[in-house]
């Protein structure tokens, strides 16, 4: 199919705004890296799935607007669009997305101990007399199970002999 003059610098102007899209996108990628650290591997799987994932998108768009036709002219304004967008605004869109970044995640640490506040009180009330009772237990523990297993033993003779003696009454009566 032959496109007029005007449908090509259409379908240029188009792919441009597409590579400055697809530009941006990559950002995310870049400031998850700044923040959070990747081995070599990870980056590399990251990268492979970015770009299989934006070429299909790339090319899902040229085949609905452009009816699938693959031009160079096409290709070059993609990658003039990705050109475009990080010699001219990536470093301000990345300065941007840091510092929401950083301040969501101050907004999310401190939701956090706001919520986690009460259990820390509770915690601290609870720790109070279990420690007193861990104390206890550490220096009486022993010699309380000693005198406890003394005792049974002691019970249970004298269950005994309490129930000879109760024999010994009811044979008489």
């Amino acid at each position: 199919m032959i496109l007029s003059m005007s449908e090509q610098v259409y379908t240029f102007a188009s792919l441009v705004a597409v590579g400055f899209i697809v530009g941006f996108f990559y950002d995310f990628i870049r400031l998850v890296r700044r923040f959070i650290n990747h081995s070599a591997l990870a980056c590399n799987i990251e990268d492979g799935l970015y770009w299989v994932l934006a070429l299909l998108g790339v090319f899902y768009f040229m085949l609905n607007n452009f009816y699938g036709e693959i031009r160079f002219f096409s290709i070059m304004g993609f990658f003039i669009g990705m050109a475009l967008y990080f010699l001219s605004i990536s470093a301000l869109v990345l300065g941007i997305l840091g510092i929401i970044w950083a301040f969501s995640a101050k907004v999310i640490k401190t939701t956090i101990k706001i919520i986690l506040y009460p259990i820390k009180v509770l915690i601290n009330i609870i720790k109070i007399p279990l420690s007193f009772i861990l104390f206890l237990y550490r220096k009486y523990g022993a010699k309380t199970k000693k005198v406890l297993h003394k005792s049974s033993k002691y019970a249970k003779i004298k269950s005994r002999k309490l129930r000879r003696d109760l024999s010994i009454i009811v044979k008489r009566v």
